[in-house]
């Protein structure tokens, strides 16, 4: 079986990045620190949130206040614009954990399932991948973690 390195050549241009986005494999380590990309920008969203929050309870200022208030319609669409973000990068880097692993990436949809998506998670965490190339490609060799995740060369 001859393994195309690089299947993304003969597609257009403009799909390619977005082709990109989903083939190929990525390794655990780079892929529990996608995962966790996600994360500290929706805690920082939320703790300062909830600092204002408590800020205004215990001060009485009118600057506080309005803060407050305009924090009140900011930091929703900023959370959920960190979890837009967050998703989107789930959705790229599960499918390619599961090439790694010599499955194919439909598999994602068992995270979708109670209990079993738990299993799921330990297995994508902590399971070796394939050895060597295999339908998916390439072993992953050791790239930075953005590069990695957006499978830049």
């Amino acid at each position: 079986m001859i393994i195309d390195p690089n299947p993304t050549l003969n597609t257009p241009r403009k799909l390619r990045f977005f082709e990109r986005l989903y083939t190929g494999r990525i390794g655990r380590k780079n892929f529990f620190l996608g995962f966790l990309l996600g994360f500290p920008a929706m805690f920082l969203e939320t703790f300062l949130w909830g600092f204002i929050r408590t800020l205004e309870k215990s001060v009485d200022s009118e600057i506080i206040s309005l803060i407050s208030s305009i924090s009140s319609y900011l930091f929703p669409l900023l959370i959920t614009a960190s979890l837009i973000w967050f998703f989107l990068m789930l959705i790229t880097i599960i499918p390619r954990r599961f090439h790694d692993l010599g499955a194919p990436g439909e598999l994602a949809f068992l995270l979708f399932a109670p209990l079993i998506n738990l299993v799921t998670v330990l297995v994508l965490f902590f399971k070796k991948g394939v050895p060597g190339p295999n339908e998916y490609g390439l072993e992953p060799t050791y790239k930075p973690v953005f590069k990695d995740i957006f499978n830049r060369s």
